[in-house]
């Protein structure tokens, strides 16, 4: 992005001792009463769910996650009021 855009790319990483497990829903709802309008917004679950299923099973955790998918992005665009 061009300096000067008012713009700001945060990233919530995964902690391995504190998961924070949000639906899509859920993670909409974080921003439902702060001073926002929502330009656009994507998740990828459907991504996550695939890539999960591609990769080769190396033990039965790995099964497990085909149905409980991990480290889904949530992405949001918007503007102060």
């Amino acid at each position: 992005m061009p300096p000067g855009t008012p713009w700001a790319a945060l990233e919530i990483a995964p902690f391995a001792d504190h998961p924070v497990h949000l639906t899509l829903d859920d993670a909409r709802g974080l921003f439902d009463r702060l001073p926002l309008r929502i330009i656009a917004d994507n998740g990828n679950i459907a991504d996550a769910k695939r890539a999960a299923r591609l990769r080769p099973p190396r033990h039965m955790g790995d099964r497990l996650k085909r149905l409980f998918f991990k480290n889904a992005i949530y992405e949001l665009v918007a503007q102060r009021e």
